[in-house]
């Protein structure tokens, strides 16, 4: 898997910092909106992130969701964190931030044909570890190829049911079941059963 380049200026200013999502926008839009700030072709981000010319225009179209492993990919190409995907509550207060995440104002990740929301439960994307509310809902999953990264990640099923694929194990998890394992081996996961799951995922140091 790619090293992901370290993060390049922002853009110039819009309505909203370049590049940071609301809520009203998918993955594609934003993932479109900073490769045009960049002035970056669709050919120029295929040959960085090695997809095809097509995949990421349906990505951009909304016709097609990236599984992690090809978003971090992309994020790369276009030399961002892929913590800029996520979106940004600004109605933090002053005293909470980089402390105390209330339910309403988490960060965000969206990957809705993949059937997967991410929530940010930890204060921001800085710090040693990540702790992200992953609710996954019925057939969905992470894509059918497995990534990896480093570090190590841990996780507990809240409810429904998790398939968890830790290279060439399969495991099958339901609530109150944990896990734990190094993020170098290649790993995935899919709901099967006909209701949401949800997991609290830990992962040193932050993915995103």
């Amino acid at each position: 898997m790619p090293i992901p380049r370290k993060a390049g200026p922002p853009p110039k200013m819009v309505k909203q910092q370049a590049g940071r999502p609301d809520e009203s926008r998918s993955v594609g839009q934003q993932l479109r909106t900073i490769r045009r700030q960049r002035r970056l072709s669709l050919q120029k981000v295929a040959d960085e992130s090695g997809l095809s010319v097509a995949f990421i225009s349906q990505v951009e179209r909304g016709l097609s969701t990236p599984s992690l492993n090809s978003l971090q990919m992309l994020c790369t190409a276009l030399r961002i964190p892929i913590s800029w995907v996520f979106s940004e509550p600004d109605d933090v207060p002053h005293e909470e931030r980089g402390r105390i995440v209330r339910p309403n104002v988490r960060k965000t990740l969206r990957l809705e044909k993949k059937g997967i929301r991410k929530e940010l439960l930890t204060p921001d994307l800085g710090g040693k570890l990540q702790m992200v509310l992953v609710q996954v809902e019925p057939g969905g999953s992470s894509g059918e190829e497995l990534y990896q990264h480093e570090g190590e990640e841990c996780g507990h099923v809240l409810s429904g049911e998790l398939i968890l694929t830790i290279d060439k194990d399969v495991y099958d998890l339901k609530a109150g079941d944990s896990f734990r394992f190094p993020s170098k081996l290649p790993h995935g996961f899919r709901n099967p059963a006909d209701v949401p799951c949800s997991v609290v995922w830990v992962t040193t140091p932050p993915f995103y």
